[in-house]
């Protein structure tokens, strides 16, 4: 299988102003995500790069609620397809072997990964911290990065 990767230079994120209106995503709908206690609150997609926020609760197992890092291979792939868009950026989170240790169990801590712009037309995702599926890591899959519609509720009335 032939994979294409992609490897932005692991320089400053640009901050330049998008040439199009970024496109945000508050917590868009997961497939299948990992069995820890974090989520993706926010997707940013602009013609620059895609920004995942993410919201982590330490653990209760650990008397200090133990410790997280993004494993460096960590990139995005447009669901379905071999394509990789490495991280080029990570906020909030060292990137390993360096680990973010908690005070206590229960502790909130938010983080921010940056990779390269999407292509054009795509609507899921796949966050994958590394390959192999491994308990620990923090894969998503089946993230959708099209803006969350508002939900129909109809009540019916029995008379």
């Amino acid at each position: 299988m032939n994979t294409k990767t992609v490897t932005p230079e692991k320089e400053e994120v640009k901050t330049t102003t998008p040439k199009t209106k970024p496109q945000i995503i508050k917590q868009p709908v997961i497939e299948e995500g990992p069995d820890s206690d974090v989520a993706i609150s926010e997707i940013e997609l602009n013609d620059e790069l895609t920004r995942i926020e993410f919201f982590y609760i330490s653990s209760r197992l650990y008397i200090k609620g133990g410790w997280i890092q993004m494993h460096p291979s960590c990139y995005i792939r447009p669901h379905g397809s071999d394509m990789k868009l490495q991280l080029i950026k990570a906020e909030g989170i060292p990137i390993a072997p360096t680990k973010y240790h908690f005070q206590c169990q229960g502790q909130a801590h938010s983080y921010t990964l940056y990779f390269p712009a999407l292509p054009k037309g795509t609507t899921m995702i796949d966050v994958i911290e590394r390959d192999g599926n491994i308990r620990d890591d923090f894969n998503f899959f089946s993230v959708s990065v099209r803006e969350n519609l508002p939900i129909e509720i109809r009540f019916i009335s029995e008379n």
